[in-house]
């Protein structure tokens, strides 16, 4: 197993203080999941890295390494009620068809839907969110971050009440 990998001819694009900076046939290495080296030369990436060691290359020519995603808003378990209920105003969208379906749902349903909205996001580079949905147990989306290494800010027990119309 490699505990070490150096991404080689890889265009690096970075935030640095108010603008973006974009560096071509760089290399970046990463030891452990933390990276220990960025910049224009193989030698320096290599002497990063501790000895006998053993390092995965990954040519990224004609490929972009940047940051992850930020998902500043996001209510992850209602990935579960995509397509329920389409092209209606906001309060009939909510009150009619939204919050009766939420009434039924089981923490495990929740636990789920949130899981899904995780995978979804990870996969599409989004690395960190905040989770603004009920929670019926306390760190639900707490636990399922830790488990799949995703960045949460989350609401617990958000005031979510019975709100009928």
């Amino acid at each position: 197993m490699n505990n070490s990998t150096i991404f080689k001819n890889i265009t690096v694009v970075t935030p640095d203080n108010n603008e973006i900076k974009v560096f071509k046939n760089y290399f970046v290495a990463v030891h452990k999941n933390l990276i220990s080296y960025v910049g224009p030369e193989n030698i320096d990436a290599l002497n990063s890295l501790p000895e006998n060691e053993s390092v995965y290359y990954y040519d990224g020519k004609g490929r972009i390494l940047l940051p992850s995603f930020v998902n500043a808003h996001t209510h992850l378990a209602m990935t579960l009620m995509r397509n329920h209920a389409d092209d209606t105003v906001l309060h009939d969208w909510l009150f009619k068809m939204i919050f009766p379906v939420e009434a039924k749902l089981r923490p495990k349903d929740i636990n789920n839907g949130n899981l899904l909205g995780i995978i979804e996001m990870i996969k599409s580079g989004t690395g960190a969110c905040a989770n603004m949905y009920m929670n019926y147990e306390e760190f639900m989306d707490a636990k399922l971050a830790l488990d799949t290494g995703i960045k949460l800010n989350t609401v617990i027990n958000g005031g979510y009440s019975d709100i009928k119309s």
